[in-house]
């Protein structure tokens, strides 16, 4: 079975999440690239999706249902997920 991995990098200003998340990205992708395998099959390419959580609402980041009608309001992280998948 593939299992496929989301990672969240949190920390404060200036720690080097950014760099770290795009040198992951960059040796995966290459390993990809280059045909490498590992355990589970082949290495895939990868994407990276940045966000900032604070400039929207909790309902706009993961979902939310509407009170008055029962009706269901996709989130920006359910979207990204269902993109990835």
């Amino acid at each position: 079975m593939t299992v496929r991995h989301g990672n969240m990098l949190v920390g404060s200003t200036g720690t080097g999440k950014t760099t770290v998340a795009h040198i992951l990205k960059d040796a995966l992708s290459a390993l990809h690239k280059n045909g490498e395998k590992d355990a589970g099959g082949w290495f895939k390419s990868v994407r990276i999706d940045t966000l900032n959580p604070k400039s929207v609402t909790m309902g706009e980041l993961f979902g939310e249902v509407n009170k008055f009608t029962g009706e269901w309001t996709e989130g920006i992280v359910s979207e990204l997920v269902k993109q990835a998948v």
